[in-house]
């Protein structure tokens, strides 16, 4: 499963919100949309999942401090989760474990246990599926799929120590 990076997505997603009537600001609207990373499907989903939990109202869902407030996510989130290799999982975990942007050498100093070829082919997939973002020469997995990790991974995954 490989994704379509659309330039403009922001706007798509954007335009998303607008056309469902919720009630917010541009401000919370653009960050709904910087929180489920654009996706547009994400945003669809979330969109009504406020539409019906929270009349709409998108200021009263982000008071709520969490991303993952419909099934469909989670179980969309699994699906791409679970179609990773051990070795992928590992790196989506040490992401949302430390939350922080890192550049590739930092990476290869973090897990020197893995042979930089792997560690290479791995970042490569992950940012493949969309999973990871890049910026200014860093990587860092979105707040919903930190979210996600931080919740299931030590149910689903019991390999890796919270």
């Amino acid at each position: 499963m490989h994704c379509l990076r659309l330039l403009g997505s922001s706007e798509i997603a954007f335009s998303l919100l607008e056309s469902e009537q919720l009630l917010g600001t541009e401000q919370q609207k653009h960050q709904l949309c910087d929180l489920y990373s654009n996706n547009p499907l994400k945003i669809k989903i979330v969109t009504q999942t406020i539409m019906d939990l929270f009349n709409g109202d998108i200021e009263t869902f982000l008071a709520q401090k969490t991303l993952l407030v419909s099934q469909q996510i989670n179980t969309l989130l699994e699906q791409q989760l679970n179609s990773l290799s051990t070795l992928e999982q590992q790196i989506i975990y040490h992401f949302a474990t430390h939350q922080q942007p890192v550049t590739i050498n930092s990476l290869i100093n973090q897990l020197p246990h893995i042979s930089r070829y792997h560690l290479f082919q791995a970042i490569e997939n992950i940012s493949s599926r969309c999973l990871i973002e890049k910026t200014a020469g860093k990587y860092i997995l979105p707040p919903l799929i930190i979210e996600y990790v931080q919740n299931n991974f030590h149910h689903h995954y019991p390999f890796m120590n919270f």
